[in-house]
């Protein structure tokens, strides 16, 4: 598997149900705040979803949250067809709910997904073999760095993951910072201390992900579907505590009390894809966040008064 996998991040043409060798196994202690509950502890909702953004994302160290501004497509390693075909489907139809458009069967895949007997060793050899697939050692910009990465080999999580992100000029999408063989200047437009850099953007161009088949039998399907959805979408930290708020990140720690994308994921994925493309920091996110909730909340109100 390793040679697929290598195959795949050194970005070959394999389409998004690429050959695989075979299919998985078919098989609190705080009061969740669940969306549109009331807030527990007395805290405000501005505090409890200020709470769950620092818990979950993960951008680089003095980066703002990225996003996909590109086409999606998906890859997947080492699983069957009759599994590849409807977990990709269900991830894009997760995408699709937020504007991104998944490329057809055949593309060069950026969200890659490696299902492994044995994940850890999968990811070592992985960082290993490709290293720069991983870390680009001219920039310190476009990853959580290196214990981040240690811990991705390390992790004992059944599902690991890894993000690589770009800074862009957020009107134009043009790279935003010097690449090797760059030899005119990177010119941003609005860029500086006076606007403290918001006229850069974010964009993710790359996600690996790892999935260990044994820690991951007798999930569900469309369960499994929407962790993979999340983390591909958006930026996770994969060490974040959610054990107080209901989102499918506690998969795997409450098993059997999870039904896919939470309200509180949804929230989320919404208000980090509604942006203006520009920076995005957590503080600005989460105030998004709620001002998103608090206008659900007011239209499901005024709903529930038109229907009496």
């Amino acid at each position: 598997m390793l040679a697929w996998a290598t195959a795949l991040l050194m970005a070959g043409t394999i389409s998004g149900a690429a050959p695989q060798e075979g299919p998985p196994s078919a098989t609190m202690e705080d009061t969740p705040v669940r969306l549109g509950d009331v807030v527990v502890s007395g805290r405000s909702l501005r505090d409890e979803v200020q709470t769950f953004v620092d818990e979950v994302a993960a951008p680089p160290p003095g980066r703002g949250l990225a996003r996909w501004n590109d086409d999606v497509c998906i890859g997947t390693v080492n699983i069957g067809q009759e599994i590849a075909q409807p977990l990709i489907d269900h991830i894009a139809g997760v995408a699709s709910t937020y504007g991104l458009r998944i490329r057809e069967p055949g593309c060069r895949p950026n969200v890659i997904i490696l299902f492994a007997d044995d994940g850890a060793g999968l990811a070592s050899a992985l960082v290993t073999a490709r290293p720069q697939a991983f870390r680009v050692r001219w920039s310190s910009q476009l990853d959580r760095g290196s214990q981040a990465l240690d811990a991705f080999e390390s992790s004992g999580q059944p599902i690991r993951w890894w993000h690589v992100s770009l800074p862009v000029v957020g009107l134009t999408g043009a790279r935003a910072i010097r690449m090797p063989g760059d030899i005119d200047p990177i010119y941003v437009p609005g860029g500086g201390r006076m606007n403290k850099g918001r006229a850069i953007a974010d964009n993710l161009i790359k996600v690996i992900i790892i999935v260990d088949l044994a820690k991951v039998e007798g999930v569900l399907l469309p369960e499994l579907g929407d962790y993979l959805a999340l983390v591909a979408l958006a930026q996770i930290d994969p060490d974040g505590d959610t054990s107080r708020h209901d989102t499918v990140l506690n998969l795997f720690s409450r098993p059997g009390s999870v039904r896919g994308l939470s309200g509180w994921d949804k929230a989320y994925l919404a208000s980090l894809y509604d942006a203006y493309p520009e920076r995005i920091n957590p503080s600005d996110h989460a105030a998004s966040i709620t001002r998103d909730i608090r206008r659900a909340e007011r239209e499901a109100a005024s709903e529930s008064e038109a229907a009496h």
